[in-house]
């Protein structure tokens, strides 16, 4: 492992005296020493503002290629916060039109009280098509002209679901699901992935959870990509303390300053998310809990899951991730405990708005969440992790991040990089496919 830039500059020119050598007429063991390598690249990222400019976009529009790019949530920032509480105020100015009308009166009418509800239901409903059509042609559209024919999927996180930190108790999931779904599934955007199962009957389920078929490496490689909902079933989380952004970040930078350290444990945290121990509570619902472990069931080479929190990372910090429900958390790694009994499973994640790579050790191999954030987004401090994998290190600078799986004579080898606004490779390394199984 190291920060290796030139060994990603190396390979992407290996690749590109293959092609020119295979278009000359090249000899037939320079062929043969060039089909023997293919790759399948994974790009992904998260944490994304729709209305910024990202130059990462372009660069990722500009690489040689990629087989599929994954937003693992947060693709865009659409937040519609309780309106009237002082912290607030900032964020809503979509609906101030409304309220300043309804501020001509005075008395506590609940008729006044419904219609401004109703008004600001649909307030937000333009307001959020607008955040898509700026998505969309801000940023999909960039990846989808240098990348026609590699799918674009997505999950969701807080922001693009509607509300920081919300789960099942969001009020407005019904409508934010048929736009999301709406929007990844237009294919007057071009956006339709390859090889999935029926749009009307995706639309119907609960959930914007999805699971995708994809083959690489000359059709050598069967990939099965999992997109979870950590949103739309989960229980709300616990807090303490009241949330005031800018005091909860001064409170962070004196409390890491005097420590002399940028890595955050949950006492360092104002307002921060509790654990929540509680057996009855959940992450996914019983409804896509049974659809996910039957889709580990099913026969795969290799399995992709995407979770918009980060899995592996430990203890808990304060901020969002699956070690906040830990019955919830000891299930998703029994599940995939299991499933790398039959295949290779790799967790990629979002949210962190930095970088990193945790690791697991099991009884069957080694779990893997590559954690990719942020496109747009920054976050100048580490979390607390003691699963790290300490010589891969945090990244904090916008960046996203791509899985190569290199199919090899011996075997297939995988890479997980880091790339910065440039696309260039700013951290790497390689682990055999052997270490995430004992099949």
């Amino acid at each position: 492992v190291s920060l290796r830039r030139a060994v990603g500059a190396m390979w992407t020119r290996a690749l590109l005296l293959c092609a020119l050598a295979l278009g000359a007429g090249a000899s037939s063991e320079d062929d043969e020493e060039c089909e023997s390598h293919p790759v399948f690249r994974v790009a992904f990222g998260s944490s994304m503002h729709q209305h910024k400019k990202a130059r990462i976009m372009k660069s990722i529009h500009n690489m040689d290629f990629i087989d599929v790019f994954i937003f693992a949530g947060d693709a865009m920032h659409h937040d519609t916060p309780p309106c009237g509480m002082p912290w607030n105020e900032h964020k809503c100015e979509r609906v101030d039109w409304v309220r300043q009308l309804y501020r001509v009166w005075t008395t506590a009418d609940r008729w006044v009280r419904a219609s401004f509800s109703s008004h600001r239901n649909l307030v937000d409903t333009w307001s959020r098509m607008d955040d898509y059509n700026a998505l969309g042609k801000n940023h999909v559209r960039k990846i989808r002209g240098g990348h026609p024919h590699a799918p674009i999927l997505a999950t969701w996180d807080d922001h693009d679901y509607g509300e920081d930190d919300a789960g099942a108790e969001y009020a407005h999931k019904v409508e934010s699901m048929r736009q999301f779904k709406d929007f990844w599934r237009n294919t007057e955007m071009d956006l339709e992935p390859r090889g999935f199962n029926d749009d009307d009957e995706w639309k119907k389920v609960d959930g914007v959870y999805r699971d995708y078929r994809l083959h690489g490496c000359e059709d050598t490689l069967d990939v099965q990509v999992i997109l979870l909902d950590t949103r739309s079933h989960r229980t709300p989380v616990k807090r303490v303390g009241v949330h005031h952004e800018w005091k909860d970040y001064m409170w962070m930078w004196l409390k890491s300053y005097f420590k002399g350290s940028h890595s955050l444990t949950e006492d360092d945290v104002g307002d921060h998310i509790l654990v929540d121990p509680d057996p009855g509570h959940t992450m996914l619902g019983d409804a896509q809990w049974a659809w996910f472990q039957q889709k580990l069931a099913e026969p795969a080479g290799v399995r992709v899951v995407v979770s918009s929190t980060q899995v592996l990372a430990a203890p808990a910090n304060g901020f969002e991730a699956w070690v906040n429900f830990p019955t919830e958390r000891d299930k998703l790694l029994d599940a995939l405990t299991a499933a790398q009994k039959n295949s290779h499973v790799v967790v990629l994640s979002g949210d962190a708005h930095y970088s990193e790579v945790s690791v697991l050790e099991t009884d069957d191999g080694k779990l893997y969440d590559f954690t990719a954030s942020g496109l747009t987004e920054g976050w100048p401090w580490d979390h607390k992790n003691d699963n790290r994998h300490d010589e891969f290190g945090t990244f904090h600078a916008n960046n996203f991040g791509v899985v190569e799986f290199r199919c090899n004579k011996g075997g297939t080898d995988v890479n997980f990089e880091v790339r910065d606004v440039d696309a260039d490779v700013v951290v790497e390394m390689e682990v055999p496919l052997s270490d995430f199984t004992t099949m």
